[in-house]
């Protein structure tokens, strides 16, 4: 196992609440909270705007309390592991997490996309394409439910990868 690293899971929170319902979309909560556990159970600190707010049940924060903490988490860690589940045939918008995204790949940090391999031609250019400025690795989600463990290693794998590197190559 790797040294313990602090790990910032993001994913889609204000349109998780589903139309009508009262609650976050438990489909996508299952996600998370396995994340959070595989991570945690491997040693890892985890940051969670999700935690942090209950799943939406919690006191709701103000906009600037959001993006100040989430900011932070960002700043702090070590990596960063963004969950971008299908949500009717289509990438469950989040706006924050490409925001997220992008904070990370400005710091050159390393990212971990779990999405859906299989419709990754119905996700933006921008996460298509981040690989090729920003040390990411994509993780299939049906591949994570067959083995939690998949995270851990593609975790490993960002953190081979330099962003410095990555610029360079594709300036040549």
């Amino acid at each position: 196992m790797s040294a313990p690293q602090t790990v910032f899971v993001g994913g889609p929170i204000q349109y998780a609440r589903l139309p009508g319902a009262s609650h976050f979309d438990l489909r996508l909560r299952a996600l998370l909270d396995g994340v959070h556990d595989v991570l945690r159970d491997a040693g890892h600190e985890v940051t969670s705007a999700h935690v942090a707010e209950d799943y939406g049940d919690g006191v709701v924060p103000t906009p600037d309390h959001v993006t100040t903490r989430d900011f932070t988490f960002a700043r702090d860690c070590d990596v960063y592991v963004a969950c971008l589940p299908m949500s009717d045939g289509r990438p469950y918008r989040s706006d924050g997490t490409h925001i997220e995204l992008g904070w990370m790949s400005a710091r050159g940090a390393r990212c971990v996309i779990m999405w859906d391999r299989e419709h990754a031609d119905a996700y933006s250019f921008l996460v298509q394409g981040l690989p090729s400025v920003s040390p990411v690795v994509f993780v299939d989600l049906d591949d994570f439910f067959a083995d939690p463990a998949i995270l851990l290693g593609a975790i490993g794998d960002a953190a081979g990868r330099s962003a410095a590197d990555l610029v360079t190559a594709n300036a040549e």
